[in-house]
């Protein structure tokens, strides 16, 4: 899980989570331990025990991890909405990679999602309730510049954003609309999906504050916008697929397949440089940014496939994204040959 969040572990958000929350929280303690086990589990599935069986340890961890959420949320009492949803995300996190990284449970899965949604509105209806007491207007306290942010934190808009991501790759089919087109469409300015990604984005430099070193702050800017296209993919696939519910429902809706096709181009043009880079032959280049790169572009000529396939418009003769993600997919496996969630990248 950490070479394909792909941040250097030292620095990283899990890094983070596991040296400051876990000491003091059991259940993302044994969430850590379970997504570790299992990939040990996964990697040697093939190896047989003398009994013919081979047993999951990480399984386990997750069983009692679900059992200890379960009590938390009846006993455990919370200061606010607030406090509830940032210290349960980190343990919802990775018990939503858990499920899409080893497809234990598509019932759990989708009821570990249907519970950060109900956070996540619950503290949406309190950020509003709070303001109309106050007789003020939200978007007042969304600017960082020496004013009062009381949104969520650094860290946790990092976790709800993969969260997100998460949601569109493993939870489609589990609702009729998506994390991200929730967050998309809130009413509160400090919980659009727009101000955590810029939260997240600079989460490494907060959480860790003076001893972040300085050419890990570079290595954050280097990647920027590769992360950026990463993102606007993901945006991109969650519209794909709430067009595609919308219409097989019969629904009207806003977004159109036209309007689809005229982002994707737009974006294409945008980040042309990326995907150019990502096309090339390997040079032998171990940066991250390399990487990140070819897994933004590999997302990108996706969205298009997805697009495509979902509006029948794959039309006849070559159709040459096909090759190109497989190109991009199969060099980066070289480098990385460990199974995962397709999260790569997301640091």
């Amino acid at each position: 899980m950490v070479l394909e969040y792909r941040k250097p572990w030292q620095w990283s958000k899990l890094s983070y989570i596991k040296q400051k929350i876990v000491p003091n929280d059991q259940l993302v303690m044994r969430m850590m331990l379970a997504i570790s086990a299992s990939e040990i589990h996964q990697r040697k599935r093939d190896e047989i025990t003398a009994n013919g069986t081979s047993s999951d340890i990480g399984l386990a961890h997750y069983s009692l991890a679900v059992k200890d959420l379960s009590m938390s949320l009846a006993q455990k009492s919370y200061g606010n909405e607030k406090q509830r949803l940032e210290s349960l995300l980190p343990a919802l996190f990775f018990m939503i990679e858990y499920e899409v990284r080893f497809g234990y449970s598509r019932r759990h899965l989708r009821l570990h999602l249907e519970g950060v949604r109900s956070l996540y509105n619950s503290y949406e209806s309190m950020l509003l309730n709070t303001a109309l007491e106050n007789g003020e207007q939200h978007q007042t306290g969304t600017r960082w510049g020496g004013q009062v942010d009381d949104g969520l934190s650094f860290l946790s808009s990092q976790i709800l954003l993969w969260i997100s991501y998460l949601d569109v790759i493993g939870g489609q089919g589990l609702c009729s609309r998506s994390l991200m087109t929730r967050m998309s469409e809130s009413a509160v300015p400090q919980l659009k999906i727009e101000l955590l990604y810029r939260k997240s984005r600079l989460a490494g430099r907060h959480i860790w504050a003076g001893e972040y070193p300085e050419n890990e702050v570079l290595d954050d800017i280097e990647n920027y916008r590769p992360l950026e296209l990463l993102h606007l993919n993901n945006l991109l696939r969650s519209r794909i697929w709430q067009l595609g519910v919308s219409r097989s429902e019969g629904q009207q809706t806003e977004d159109s397949p036209e309007m689809l096709m005229e982002d994707l181009t737009k974006i294409a043009d945008k980040y042309q440089d990326i995907l150019m880079t990502a096309s090339l032959p390997a040079t032998g280049q171990t940066r991250r940014v390399f990487h990140t790169m070819r897994c933004a572009a590999s997302s990108y000529w996706a969205q298009i496939l997805s697009y495509k396939c979902s509006n029948g418009r794959m039309g006849g003769g070559k159709f040459p994204y096909g090759s190109k993600l497989m190109f991009a997919v199969r060099r980066d496996y070289g480098n990385t040959p460990r199974k995962g969630s397709g999260a790569d990248c997301w640091l």
